[in-house]
């Protein structure tokens, strides 16, 4: 098996060149460099990626967190997952996802073992512990979703409030006058689920624009409570005409109670 310590000798460099040209550290001369890519091709050379990563520090992997407790692995969070993974794959990296409700210990670990490089953060709360932990470590991460505070941090999210702005436009036009909201749960360990608190001022803001007073009716993420909501949702505001849900894992309950359907327009 060819070494760097081959292509070293044929280059007739040192292997400290022969390590720079693959990883770029440090600046070589086009002649010496193009020498040295010219006896790799040659010998069909494979630099060891665990030693590469070993020497450089760098693993090359990332780790997206997302705990599947919370709702269970359904298509719309697996869509972020598996588009995630193909964009690492295209930037040369390999994405590890924990689907535990980590602790903060556990994720200091993954990163001291040189496992990963970074961090994707998913399921985000106002007050998140993954996120206080990590900026206060200088941990690299980013999120899909955001906190409270934010400044300086990296993320990508849905604008919620205009969101549920035009879902109620929508469903204005068409003449409903009272819609409810069936979103998550913000209870979950008291840190405020960011969509659902952003998607609640979202509704109270449109709807008071309208001079209307919106539902709010929080669900579990099943189809079983979904199931439940709808039920008592049309007993206890029975001219409801509208509802706008963010729980797309309730949603087959939510269809599944006919007496719902039969007099509540689902958006």
């Amino acid at each position: 098996m060819t070494t760097m310590a081959d292509i070293a000798k044929r280059a007739g460099v040192s292997v400290s060149t022969v390590s720079y040209v693959l990883s770029g550290k440090r600046p070589i001369s086009q002649r010496t460099r193009e020498r040295v890519l010219a006896e790799i091709r040659k010998s069909n050379f494979q630099p060891n990626a665990a030693g590469r990563a070993l020497a450089s520090r760098r693993s090359r992997t990332i780790a997206l967190l997302y705990p599947i407790e919370a709702t269970g692995f359904t298509r719309m969070p697996l869509e972020f997952v598996i588009s995630a993974a193909e964009e690492a794959g295209r930037q040369g990296y390999a994405l590890l996802v924990s689907t535990s409700n980590a602790e903060d210990e556990e994720i200091l670990a993954k990163i001291q073992r040189g496992a990963v490089d970074g961090i994707i953060v998913m399921e985000v709360s106002l007050h998140d512990p993954r996120v206080l932990m990590l900026r206060e470590r200088g941990i690299p991460f980013t999120m899909i979703g955001h906190s409270a505070d934010n400044t300086g941090l990296s993320y990508v999210d849905l604008d919620f409030p205009q969101a549920i702005e035009a879902a109620v436009a929508h469903l204005y036009d068409l003449g409903h006058r009272q819609i409810a909201l069936v979103d998550r749960s913000t209870e979950e360990r008291g840190l405020g689920y960011g969509p659902s608190v952003r998607s609640r001022a979202g509704l109270r803001e449109s709807m008071a624009s309208r001079g209307l007073s919106g539902l709010h009716f929080p669900c579990a993420a099943t189809s079983e409570d979904g199931a439940r909501v709808a039920r008592e949702l049309l007993t206890a505001h029975p001219n409801t005409t509208a509802i706008i849900s963010l729980n797309t894992e309730a949603l087959g309950g939510i269809y599944s109670a006919n007496e719902f359907l039969i007099r509540v327009n689902l958006m």
